[in-house]
């Protein structure tokens, strides 16, 4: 998918979908998430969790290993939608401390941000061509983006974009989850650079 115009916000991805949907949806969610990693640096997720939450989305809240979770199903449908073997990409993650502030692309050793969305008056917007894109997620979604690690693996063709939040005092009431490729991973070796 090619967008002519830049989305006015990031594309959702339906988190089920991705984990355990039938081969169509799994291969729309699939595609879908690679070609929004790949073209925009960007992806929403529609977590289980938080549907399950109801009115509680708001307060949607998931723990490390959960976040981790996200990162390696996220990296499994990149696996699929580029022709990878099987782990080639999820089996490099390793959790790493957050930090604060904007999320630049050149820390090294960043493959994923995985983002829960600030309260309803915050916005997570990401670096693109000429502007900023907001990712126009609601309570209970994930915004994801690449780093500097996956930018690397992939030889350039997923982007590692920086990220803010806005206004930047939302970002306390976001927790992030950044994940690390380990440093002797090797770029992989992409079966398809163009869809």
């Amino acid at each position: 998918m090619t967008w002519l115009v830049p989305p006015k916000k990031a594309p959702r991805v339906d988190l089920r979908k991705l984990r355990e949907g039938g081969p169509g949806d799994r291969r729309a969610a699939v595609d879908l998430l690679g070609d929004s990693l790949r073209e925009l640096g960007v992806v929403r997720l529609q977590h289980a969790a938080a549907e399950a939450g109801g009115a509680g989305a708001d307060r949607f809240r998931l723990t490390t290993e959960e976040l981790l979770d996200v990162a390696r199903d996220v990296l499994r449908g990149l696996e699929q939608y580029f022709g990878l073997a099987a782990g080639e990409l999820a089996g490099l993650l390793e959790p790493l401390a957050s930090g604060r502030g904007h999320r630049r692309a050149e820390d090294p050793r960043a493959a994923l941000l995985v983002l829960l969305q600030p309260p309803p008056a915050g916005e997570i917007e990401v670096a693109l061509a000429g502007g900023w894109l907001a990712s126009g997620a609601r309570p209970g979604e994930l915004v994801v983006a690449p780093g500097a690690a996956l930018h690397r693996l992939t030889g350039g063709v997923v982007p590692a974009p920086e990220v803010r939040w806005r206004p930047e005092e939302a970002e306390a009431a976001a927790p992030t989850g950044r994940f690390v490729a380990r440093a002797a991973a090797e770029p992989a070796r992409l079966a398809a650079f163009a869809r």
